[in-house]
């Protein structure tokens, strides 16, 4: 589920738009709209059409002059400064977020079963007051192992799996050009790092491990490689034509499910809902409700001009065969 804030932000932004942020602001400000991407619209309608026309409103309300970025820097700069949604940010805090709970519940699942075994191993002629103490005793050592693995786990497992989406995405923005060797590029220089550096993988030390690392990233990233492939051979087109167009349907995706959480959490102020998810059906339906209503009226609308065409036809066959009987 994607957090939204409400559009009091995007109105105090605007007014505080005059002065330019410089420094630490303009980080915190880039970093705000990079997380917390709000619509650059000062003012939501209070009846609720549907999902497109409000965009294509909103559109021709306000016109943004667009300046296109010339170098890389420019081009990573742009993803933090026009507070829009983009899929390498998306994609990266998705994966970053899957990576720590996985992480988390098998390592401390293993870091249970290794805490069942030293428990038993050191519980030997000890006493307790009880078996309900001895019970607590050995669930209190268990769920602080499993805190305690499962934390070092989980942010192993994402700084691994973050740093290679990370990377590969920026530097795919940053060359404008997206190429199969990233993935396994990254991901090994990753694996070894991490591996020499912070111990993520359980490999041994040395240039054994070392090894062993570089050809865990290198399978890794070629294996996401292939899929990248696969996807530009299902479209028939190249690599980097297949990723920029994934790319701009991911973008008009978050950028249309930013704007329906929006207008969800203005239906859920004017009509005092509690659950966000009752608010989205509530938009569904109005919409759905609202292109039946276009739909019958363009369908009127093109019956009466056939009508209308007929008529006018016949009356120009009258007119000729009246003319002809003249003569």
């Amino acid at each position: 589920m994607r957090f939204c804030r409400c559009s009091a932000d995007s109105t105090d932004n605007a007014g505080s738009s005059s002065t330019t942020p410089t420094g630490y602001q303009l980080w915190c400000s880039r970093l705000r709209n990079a997380f917390w991407p709000t619509p650059n619209v000062a003012q939501f309608p209070s009846k609720y059409g549907g999902l497109k026309e409000y965009v294509e409103t909103q559109d021709q309300q306000i016109p943004q002059p667009k300046k296109e970025p010339e170098t890389g820097w420019e081009r990573i700069l742009q993803m933090y400064d026009d507070g829009k949604p983009h899929m390498e940010i998306d994609v990266t805090v998705k994966m970053v977020r899957a990576a720590f709970f996985g992480g988390f519940f098998f390592g401390g699942y293993s870091g249970h079963v290794m805490a069942r075994e030293r428990y038993n191993m050191h519980v030997v002629g000890k006493k307790f007051l009880s078996p309900r103490d001895a019970m607590k005793r050995k669930l209190d050592f268990s769920i602080v192992m499993f805190a305690k693995k499962g934390f070092s786990m989980g942010f192993k497992a994402a700084a691994l799996i973050g740093s290679v989406v990370f990377l590969s995405t920026h530097i795919a923005r940053y060359r404008d050009r997206f190429s199969l060797t990233y993935f396994p590029a990254i991901s090994g220089a990753n694996a070894i790092l991490l591996h020499q550096v912070g111990s993520v993988l359980a490999f041994p030390i040395g240039v054994l491990g070392s090894m062993k690392a570089i050809g865990l990233g290198l399978s890794s990233g070629t294996m996401l490689s292939m899929v990248v492939y696969l996807y530009a051979l299902a479209l028939n087109k190249s690599v980097d034509a297949a990723y920029k167009q994934f790319r701009d349907e991911y973008d008009e995706e978050l950028r249309e499910e930013l704007i329906l959480n929006e207008r969800a959490l203005r239906l859920m102020k004017e009509q005092k809902l509690f659950w966000k998810q009752s608010a989205i059906r509530m938009i569904k339906e109005m919409d759905d409700k609202k292109l039946l209503e276009n739909d019958a009226w363009e369908h009127e609308e093109k019956a009466d001009k056939t009508e209308n065409e007929d008529k006018e036809v016949t009356e120009a066959n009258k007119k000729s065969d009246s003319e002809k009987s003249k003569k």
